[in-house]
Formats: structure tokens, C-alpha cells, sequence
């Protein structure tokens, strides 16, 4: 038989209320306090049209549309509304501490339509603003005894990248304000513990990427496989305000001491490294750095258990090529490495981005390789040791033959 059910239930204390169902209620019941439930239900067993609001821990959610409850699998129709003016304190009273701090997340806004669709799966039409930026999902979510499967597509908007930033590095604070918005969008193929990332567009101010990605959490830390492509990145106006950028020509091949710059002798925590595992490459048209320019970049890394290593670094410099590796591994005392190789690069190249100056010219090659492990960054520099060499073959100097002069 049809019937209507209406109700208000207004709770103090939604922990004393779990006591009176007979269940303990855990910590974050406690730490919500009161609700309020509110609605009505019409229909029967076969069919049943839902309108309820829910409120508790400063949110307001909805649900509206029409539940087939004998279906199987379960068939629905519904439309969901959540809010919360302010998504930091939500997180804090669901799940203290899992906000780095001084992450401001601000107003919370998610609506989605859920759907029943073919062969057990559900329809997905959601768009959630939070932090100035808006996220949207559209495709197929189904449900199995093991995993969910997904077939979704998915953008993201955010019109000012750095205020981005900002919300989870409020510090930062880089050479150029107005970088421009950040985009993404993509294809989610696959299951929740082996999702395939196709068709990955990133746009972070001017720099635009595109490629394939995959997550795999099936293994002892979650994995991101990434490939990707991309034009010019010009990396100066994304550096903190107030940094350095190099003044270009070669560095020695051995390390020197500078009084430019006093080393910390705070401890470095590396124990990032051993959150997740990584296999990236990235190609890019042009890198500007400062005054290098690298052409053609190719760069390869993988991060596998609290170990980085850059196995490729190449690109063009200075009319010549530019060829390198680095490696980074997390301990008791962190190690690295680095390896560089320029080959058949352009004096008058190298010391025009240096200091403006033409009056030298010739062909340089230059080698070297670094080792150091430390606890710090002043124990870092203090332990380097290794090894280089640089030739300069037909070179000029205002006019002068060097070769001739050497002979």
C-alpha cells in the first residue's frame, strides 16, 4: 500500500542517540554534536519518492527523487545538494590533522544527479565548488563484489593558479602575480585501485601539458605513472619573489666555495620520498631557466621506494647538447648523486648569457660527477666529492688565437 511518511527529528547529541539505537558511537560522532533530519517519503516497497534534508557539524544536505528499494541492483533516481560555508572547519571536525597547516580550503558546494543505468552501473552528473575552483565528474560509476568501476570524465577550473597555490602553500608567493587560471581534463578508465588517466590536459597559467597517466594502489604505496608532453615552460616567474635565478654560462666542475649563500644546518626530512612510487618522462619544446634556455628537453624519473632517480636528462645548450642524471635516496642520512655531460656547446653562447660579453669564442665539453649524503643542506654541499673536466677547443679571446698563441 501507498504511504506517506513525514518526519523532523532534531538531536542534540547525535552520540546519546546512538547509545539509545544500542551502538557506541566513535570519535567523530562525538566531536559532530547535534543534526537535524527532516523530509518525507511517499510511495511503497516497490517505489519510493524521497525529500529529505539533513543538517549537522555546519552543513546542509539534500536528497530528492525516487527510490526503487526491491530492485536489485538497487535502482535509483535521486538529486544531492551538500554546503558548508567553510570546508576547513568540516575536515577538522571529521578528520583533525588530515589538513597540512595553514591550508584554507573556504565554501564548500557539491550537486550531483545519480542515476541507475545498464548492467548494474550508475550514472554520474556532479559538479563540486570548493576554494574558488569548480570540479566536475560525468559518466558511470559501477559497482562490484571486489572493486568500482569507472568510466568518468573530468574537469577542473580554477581562474587564478596561484591563489590556488596559496590555499595549500599560504607562504607562496612567486616572482610574477598574475600567472593566469589552472585547468584539467580527463578520461577515468578503469577501477578504483588500477585507474588509467587518459587524455590529460593540465594547464597551469601559461604552460599547457597533455599525455596518459595511471594510479595503481594495488601494491605497498599508491603508484602514478605519467607521460607527458608540453611547449615552453618558463620556470622564472613561478620561483619564490626575491629568488635568484642563474646568471647562465657553465658552473665549475668541481665544487667551490661561495659566500653568496649560508648553507642551513636544519635537518632535511626526506621521508616524502616513501609516500607514494612514480615512473614519469616529460618532454618539453623549450625550458627557460634564468639565462638557460633547453631545447627539446627530455627528462626521465622514477621514485620506487623512498629512492629517486633521474635517469634522463637531455636536452640542447648553448648550440651544443646537454646530457645528464641525479638521484636522491631517502635514510638515516639522505644520498645523491648528479652527472653532467654539454657537448660541442657555443662559447660565445655560454658567455653572452653569462654577462652580456661576445668577445670569446670556441667549442666547449664539459664533464662532471657528484656524490654527497648529509643531514642537512650545509652537510649536503660540505660532502661533496667527484670529479670533472671542461676543454675549450678553437677559442678566441678579443681577437687572440688561443691555439696559435699555445703554440
Amino acid at each position: 500500500p501507498n504511504t506517506k511518511l513525514e518526519f523532523d527529528s532534531d538531536a542534540k547529541s547525535l552520540a546519546r542517540l546512538a547509545r539509545l539505537a544500542g551502538m557506541e558511537p566513535d570519535e567523530t560522532v562525538q566531536r559532530i554534536g547535534g543534526g537535524r533530519l527532516s523530509g518525507s517519503i511517499l510511495g511503497d516497497l516497490s517505489a519510493m519518492t524521497i525529500d529529505a534534508t539533513a543538517s549537522t557539524a555546519g552543513a546542509t544536505a539534500t536528497v530528492k527523487g525516487i527510490v526503487h528499494p526491491l530492485a536489485q541492483p538497487l535502482n535509483v533516481d535521486l538529486a544531492i545538494k551538500l554546503q558548508h560555508p567553510n570546508a576547513d572547519s568540516l575536515a577538522a571536525t571529521l578528520s583533525p590533522g588530515a589538513l597540512p597547516k595553514g591550508v584554507k580550503l573556504g565554501s564548500l558546494a557539491l550537486a550531483a544527479t545519480v542515476m541507475s543505468a545498464q548492467d548494474g552501473a550508475y550514472s554520474l552528473d556532479a559538479t563540486m565548488d570548493l576554494g574558488g575552483g569548480q570540479l566536475g565528474l560525468k559518466g558511470t560509476v559501477t559497482p562490484g563484489p571486489e572493486r568500482t568501476a569507472l568510466a568518468l570524465d573530468t574537469r577542473y577550473a580554477h581562474p587564478d593558479v596561484v591563489a590556488l597555490i596559496r590555499s595549500l602553500s599560504p607562504d607562496y608567493t612567486p616572482s610574477k602575480r598574475d600567472l593566469g587560471q589552472a585547468t584539467l581534463a580527463s578520461r577515468l578508465e578503469g577501477s578504483t585501485d588500477n585507474l588509467k588517466i587518459n587524455s590529460l590536459r593540465l594547464g597551469l597559467g601559461p604552460i599547457s601539458l597533455t599525455g596518459t597517466a595511471s594510479l595503481s594502489l594495488t601494491g605497498p604505496r599508491p603508484k602514478l605513472t605519467l607521460a607527458a608532453e608540453t611547449g615552453t615552460i618558463a620556470i622564472d616567474p613561478w620561483l619564490p619573489k626575491g629568488s635568484a635565478a642563474p646568471a647562465g654560462g657553465i658552473a665549475p666542475v668541481v665544487p667551490v666555495k661561495s659566500s653568496s649563500r649560508t648553507w642551513s644546518r636544519e635537518t632535511i626530512d626526506t621521508s616524502g620520498l616513501l609516500a607514494a612510487d612514480a615512473d614519469i618522462t616529460l618532454k618539453a619544446e623549450q625550458v627557460l631557466y634564468g639565462a638557460y634556455k633547453l631545447d627539446k628537453l627530455d627528462l626521465a624519473a622514477i621514485l620506487d621506494n623512498g629512492a629517486l632517480t633521474v635517469s634522463k636528462l637531455s636536452s640542447g645548450l648553448f648550440g651544443g647538447t646537454l646530457d645528464g642524471t641525479a638521484s636522491l635516496k631517502h635514510g638515516a642520512t639522505p644520498e645523491g648523486g648528479l652527472t653532467l655531460s654539454i657537448k660541442n656547446a657555443d662559447v660565445r653562447q655560454a658567455a653572452m648569457s653569462a654577462s652580456g660579453a661576445a668577445q670569446v669564442t670556441g667549442t666547449l665539453n664539459y664533464e662532471t660527477s657528484l656524490k654527497t649524503a648529509g643531514r642537512s643542506e650545509y652537510a649536503l654541499v660540505s660532502g661533496l666529492q667527484g670529479n670533472g673536466s671542461i676543454k675549450v677547443s678553437d677559442g678566441t679571446v678579443e681577437g687572440f688565437d688561443l691555439p696559435a698563441v699555445s703554440d
